[in-house]
């Protein structure tokens, strides 16, 4: 059985040809990034932008608790990505972001059998702290869910020499 082209084996061939918002789009050719934890939760990218993302996302049958709605933790880590995905396109290389805080409003119920919107947005940008937030709206345009999210730049996966080039710094202590 062929494993799976996650972004840990695609970034080699990538990573230092193209700037973090090119990196996503070409990763989620097809539409779908390919995470397997994004094919868990099944959303597809239609945009993407420097600081900025725009997922589709219908609610999988198995990510609806028992009151036939989608459960909350889910919404958590769609929200999560679309707000990391805001930030590491913002740079000039792509690099993955580690969660450090994460703030979720659930403001109402979020229904299978539609499509929703999810946006993520680049609020602030530093060298070692990001802030994004993420909104999930509903067909009409209503916010359902939404979060604020501090980042950081996970450095472990940028090889130190491309640190400079990546926006990260000089290659210094992490």
């Amino acid at each position: 059985m062929t494993e799976p082209r996650t972004v840990e084996r695609r970034a080699p061939e990538l990573w230092g040809e193209v700037d973090g918002a090119r990196f996503i789009a070409d990763l989620a050719r097809g539409g779908t990034w390919d995470a397997p934890h994004a094919q868990l939760l099944g959303y597809r990218i239609v945009a993407v932008s420097p600081g900025r993302i725009e997922l589709d996302w219908e609610v999988p049958e198995a990510l609806l608790n028992p009151a036939g709605i989608a459960h909350g933790g889910f919404l958590v880590a769609l929200l999560d990505d679309a707000a990391g995905l805001a930030v590491a396109s913002r740079y000039p290389r792509f690099v993955p972001q580690l969660t450090v805080q994460l703030t979720t409003d659930f403001l109402a119920a979020v229904p299978p059998g539609v499509t929703h919107r999810v946006e993520g947005t680049l609020v602030r940008g530093g060298r070692s702290t990001n802030v994004a937030d993420a909104v999930l709206r509903s067909p009409d345009g209503a916010v359902l869910t939404r979060c604020t999210g501090i980042f950081q730049p996970n450095r472990a996966v940028v090889p130190r020499e491309h640190w400079h080039e990546a926006g990260l710094g000089s290659g210094g202590p992490a």
